[in-house]
């Protein structure tokens, strides 16, 4: 009987639903399409201030010196292309350098802002560009570059990762988490 009630406590565990919510300290200033920071806090990035409307959030961490990051924008253009129309996903992109990840000191998002304009503009991307601060990137747990991150938001309002992919991506990959 012992064993009995110790298996159905074991059991009972096992069956839980996992409350792995993700809410990682960080903010992103947005590049504006002048090549500068936004000086307006409100546009910039964090998990905290996104519109209540959207129950899935794609980010895309990428590094213009990053030869993977190079290879996969004609998907990720895809991919913002097709959830134009569904009002409920937002996309975006937040772009550092390399080095910034083994760097100790927080990177001057001032000095990367340039080289990730100039990413943007060659590459024509269409969705919206922040600026990453190496402690930010710690803080969002990233391991190298591309990585992306695809959460959903549950009816409480918190978000948790549905799936995070470590190094490119094509749009097959991505497409059956985009609901």
């Amino acid at each position: 009987m012992k064993k009995l009630l110790v298996l159905m406590i074991v059991f009972a565990g096992y069956c839980k639903a996992p409350t792995n919510f993700w809410n990682p300290v960080g903010e992103f200033p947005l590049l504006e399409k002048n090549g500068v920071l936004s000086k307006d806090v409100k546009n910039n990035f964090s998990l905290q201030t996104v519109d209540n409307q959207y129950d899935t959030l794609l980010i895309n961490f990428f590094a213009p010196d990053c030869k993977p990051c190079i290879i996969e924008v004609p998907d990720l253009k895809k991919i913002y292309q097709n959830i134009q129309l569904k009002k409920n996903i937002k996309f975006i992109g937040i772009g550092s350098r390399l080095s910034s990840l083994s760097d100790e000191e927080v990177v001057d998002v001032n000095l990367i802002a340039p080289e990730i304009y100039k990413f943007s503009q060659a590459y024509k991307l269409d969705y919206p560009t922040y600026v990453a601060r190496t402690k930010d990137l710690k803080n969002y747990g990233l391991t190298g570059f591309p990585e992306t991150f695809i959460l959903y938001r549950n009816v409480n309002g918190q978000w948790y990762v549905k799936r995070k992919f470590v190094g490119m991506i094509t749009e097959k990959d991505v497409n059956p988490f985009l609901k």
